[in-house]
């Protein structure tokens, strides 16, 4: 994995199966926080997932054990790589 274009963050607080991480104020859209939280989602130790475009945090819940596997997931987050979800697109995909 080239560390090139990985996101940059700050552990913000780390309590046993939580983090929050800081990647920077609007580092990603509004229409973009529902692609983020997806990304994170689609791992089965992550038990769940807020992104908050404001601030650029994103707050994890996860099984302890598996802390080096999500700061992994997090390093390897393209925010250039991801589609926005709009709130239209996400009632379709109810559908």
């Amino acid at each position: 994995m080239s560390l090139k274009n990985s996101i940059k963050f700050k552990i913000v607080s780390d309590i046993n199966g939580r983090i929050r991480v800081r990647c920077g104020k609007y580092r990603f859209t509004e229409d973009m926080v529902t692609a983020v939280e997806r990304y994170f989602e689609s791992e089965s130790y992550i038990r769940r997932v807020q992104a908050n475009h404001h601030n650029g945090s994103i707050l994890f819940y996860y099984d302890d054990e598996y802390r080096p596997a999500l700061l992994d997931k997090i390093r390897s987050l393209r925010i250039s790589s991801l589609v926005p979800i709009t709130p239209d697109a996400q009632q379709i995909a109810l559908m």
